[in-house]
């Protein structure tokens, strides 16, 4: 079954064994130098750690902290990393560690629909990012590094080759994973696979493995690197994922439906619903079309026409061949964005400002708003997470808090309370204030400040 990368903990015994291979022969020709390249490539790759703070039953010592790890890499020179999803999950702190040894703290600017996340360090001077290659244009058997932190023991190469393309594990509409035999490990989740002019083509995300086997056995998953590409881009144009959406319903051409619709061949994806006011609708897309390309593609399946759609620019026209009544058709779609499902509205990214006070937090949205039943009247700053037996706790902060104000500014982003928390800290006070709103009505908080 597809496994994440969490890590093993700390007290994990690690039996390292080195083995002395022959290097390919492929690798080995035409001047290509392994070692030159995984230098050039090793400054752009960091470790990540995330901490945190498990809650004490009653009447118990309290229990040491939680430490898992993950891998990342620079997409951008300001300190920008991409990494894996799950590093960015609001339960703990998250710190990165440079080649050089550099530890610094992690804000999280976004988390995507898939298991990736951006995180964004201040360095204080620009960091070597990546370049991206095209991983349309991979084919099995192409030679691929992996550089990640697996197990937490530090920042550690692999190679391999691209097993096979289109894995599906039925995860997300954009689920078409690269497999490769790379050995990927716990810890190595986040981390670039590189083609071997020292792009990135894929993101380490998981493995396969037999039940009871939780190392690598040469099944790693990677997340596509256009994908990845896909979903950055995204985030830097409008601050979230823009997923397109066809607004239909759409099956596999079975043995029968190609029998009962008179189909030359089964292939394609038939159209068994059409959502009313919906591009298809708008594009006059039928129940019982049957769609054969999109654009350039010919259609595999529902699958690929979701990916298809899901990983398009919305509002462009998408050209549809089809066959309608057995008779050559063809429509052009204009790309809608698709909806959040009902109940499940995405999660608005997080930072946190201060891990030692135990507090994460997030824009007051409208989706936040419906979930904690917030008024429109009231503004400030949503307290989207706090840490078990933190500082934040032990005052009564709760997620759905609203922090209206820090030493009586009225804050409206999170980067406003950590400003504030930043000013009371430059004054040597030992408190931050904080004017707090919820369910038992609006209160003043001193929050003891570390150091202060």
């Amino acid at each position: 079954m597809p496994r994440h990368l969490p890590s093993l903990p700390h007290h994990a015994l690690v039996l390292v064994v080195l083995l002395l291979l022959a290097a390919p022969r492929a690798w080995a020709g035409g001047g290509f130098d392994d070692a030159a390249l995984v230098a050039r490539l090793l400054p752009s790759v960091v470790a990540i750690d995330t901490t945190t703070l498990p809650s004490a039953e009653p009447g118990k010592p309290k229990p040491p902290p939680v430490i898992d790890h993950a891998s990342g890499f620079v997409i951008d020179s300001s300190g920008v990393i991409l990494t894996s999803g799950h590093v960015a999950d609001g339960k703990g702190a998250i710190r990165v560690v440079l080649q050089d040894g550099t530890v610094l703290a992690a804000r999280v600017l976004f988390r995507a629909p898939v298991d990736l996340a951006m995180l964004k360090v201040e360095a204080g001077r620009l960091l070597p990012a990546v370049q991206w290659g095209d991983s349309d244009r991979l084919r099995p058997g192409d030679g691929v590094v992996a550089i990640g932190n697996p197990l937490g023991i530090g920042i550690s190469v692999s190679a391999g080759i691209v097993s096979a393309l289109g894995r599906d594990i039925h995860a997300t509409p954009f689920d078409d994973f690269i497999q490769t035999d790379a050995a990927l490990n716990k810890g190595n989740s986040g981390g670039p696979l590189f083609n071997l002019k020292g792009e990135v083509i894929g993101v380490a995300t998981g493995l396969i493995t037999p039940k009871g086997v939780s190392g690598s056995i040469g099944l790693g998953l990677a997340i596509p690197g256009n994908d990845a590409q896909f979903m950055v881009d995204s985030f830097n144009r409008f601050g979230r994922v823009r997923s397109g959406w066809l607004g239909a319903q759409v099956a596999a051409v079975t043995p029968g439906i190609a029998d009962s619709l008179e189909l030359p061949q089964q292939h394609g994806a038939v159209v068994t619903g059409v959502l009313p006011g919906g591009p298809a609708a708008k594009a006059g897309l039928q129940v019982g079309d049957v769609i054969l390309r999109a654009g350039s593609q010919a259609v595999t399946g529902p699958h690929m026409l979701a990916r298809r759609f899901a990983t398009a620019t919305v509002g462009d026209s998408l050209h549809l061949t089809l066959l309608r009544a057995a008779t050559p058709a063809a429509v052009d779609v204009v790309v809608g964005e698709a909806p959040e499902p009902a109940g499940k509205a995405a999660a608005p990214p997080t930072i946190k400002p201060r891990p030692d006070l135990g507090l994460s937090l997030a824009p007051l949205d409208a989706a936040a708003r419906r979930q904690y039943g917030i008024p429109a009247t009231l503004h400030g700053v949503l307290v989207a997470a706090v840490a078990p037996d933190s500082v934040a706790a032990e005052h009564g902060l709760a997620a759905g808090d609203v922090i209206a104000r820090t030493q009586w500014s009225a804050v409206e982003r999170p980067e406003d309370v950590e400003a504030g928390i930043e000013s009371a800290r430059g004054t040597g006070r030992g408190h931050v204030m904080l004017a707090v709103q919820g369910p038992s009505g609006a209160r003043l908080l001193a929050l003891p400040l570390a150091g202060g």
